[in-house]
């Protein structure tokens, strides 16, 4: 590669520090405090298509309703990293906030959240997670890229990526991670 083809290239993923207060993460572990009698399993597939598979997801999640305020934020967040991050992907249509709860032994295998192959008219071009724990809650639970390796994650912190990227969350061993993962669609031209 010369040094042309290395000023091209795009970054794997955008990272946000702290953007989100802890003021708010508080009202937003309250509201999910409320809504705790509606965990369900953690399952994998896409959207009319979600199986359950211990060996490949093992998680306990919530979903916000999709005019909760916090998907707001987590929509604004991610049309923001698609402009500076320069992917400038056609999008249009963010998924409700899941609330995704890791405790011990619990985990994510490799995958990617975009089904590039689905005759769908929209498919998830960005993820975009946010770190709701404080690193001193739980051990374990690595977000890890195929291509990067670990992203350390504070709380607050907000990661931006496309949606076909390679990526798993390791076993938690103690304590509890808590986050929210919004996926934000667009048509099948990029």
């Amino acid at each position: 590669m010369n040094q042309s083809d290395t000023d091209m290239l795009l970054p794997f993923n955008w990272f946000w520090t702290q953007i989100v207060p802890e003021n708010v993460l508080e009202c937003l572990n309250s509201d999910i405090e409320k809504l705790s009698e509606n965990k369900i399993k953690g399952g994998i597939g896409i959207p009319g298509s979600i199986t359950h598979n211990d060996v490949i997801r093992n998680s306990d999640i919530l979903t916000l309703d999709p005019l909760h305020w916090f998907s707001g934020i987590m929509f604004n967040v991610t049309l923001a990293s698609n402009v500076f991050s320069g992917w400038n992907f056609n999008i249009s249509t963010p998924e409700a906030t899941q609330i995704a709860f890791y405790g011990i032994d619990q985990h994510y295998t490799w995958h990617s959240d975009s089904a590039l192959m689905t005759k769908n008219n929209l498919i998830r071009k960005l993820t975009a997670i946010c770190m709701l724990s404080d690193p001193s809650e739980y051990e374990g639970g690595k977000l890890e890229f195929e291509d990067t390796g670990e992203i350390e994650l504070k709380k607050g912190d907000i990661v931006v990526f496309p949606s076909f990227s390679k990526h798993r969350v390791t076993p938690v061993t103690s304590g509890l991670r808590k986050t929210a993962t919004m996926w934000v669609s667009g048509n099948r031209s990029w």
